[in-house]
């Protein structure tokens, strides 16, 4: 099991009603949230820019940006990952074939330019850690999704984030074979913003 502890940013849209967001009133707990994240409308056609922190037990961060496309066509999502920072995987390259025909293993391709070589991932290998991160390439495809049969979650409070006001959800993996996460879940969106 790895040492990191993953902090996810994410966006959650609490729709108008069904959180009260008085003082008194009690959080939505953790699946509550988990679900509002996979109801979502992901769109047809998505870009959007990521930095994810990971922060070892010694309190050392590392920093990645990503560039980030998906769009469906039809029923099939296919999502591609740009590296943008740190320099050592400047222009790593992820791209995913999601088939909506569950019997078809979907189809990954990992681009290293050191080697300059394209890397197919096998789907025996999609429960590996994805470029040094505590995050399995399982996980990249679900993009903004969560699994809700690989965690428990507890919502243990609110706090804010670069000005806006989240949820503070404890995420623990079931198998124990997965560090702990600690996800800030935006209120009023459905949308990640910071990994």
């Amino acid at each position: 099991m790895k040492n990191l502890t993953k902090t996810l940013i994410l966006s959650v849209s609490v729709l108008a009603g069904v959180f009260s967001q008085s003082s008194n009133a009690e959080f939505p707990t953790g699946d509550q949230i988990a679900q509002n994240i996979n109801a979502r409308d992901e769109g047809i056609a998505v870009s959007r820019h990521l930095k994810m922190e990971m922060t070892d037990r010694h309190g050392k961060v590392r920093v990645r940006e990503t560039r980030a496309m998906r769009k469906y066509y039809g029923d099939e999502k296919r999502t591609v990952i740009f590296y943008l920072k740190p320099k050592n995987i400047k222009d790593t390259a992820f791209l995913t074939y999601d088939y909506a025909d569950n019997e078809k293993d979907d189809d990954q391709w990992l681009y290293l330019p050191a080697m300059r070589k394209v890397r197919r991932i096998s789907a025996s290998d999609r429960g590996d850690y994805f470029l040094g991160t505590d995050f399995s390439y399982e996980d990249i495809k679900l993009e903004t999704r969560v699994s809700l049969k690989d965690y428990t979650r507890k919502t243990i409070g609110e706090d804010e984030v670069d000005g806006v006001h989240c949820y503070v959800v404890e995420e623990t993996a079931i198998d124990n074979d997965t560090a702990e996460e600690l996800g800030y879940l935006r209120r009023e969106f459905f949308y990640q913003v910071l990994v």
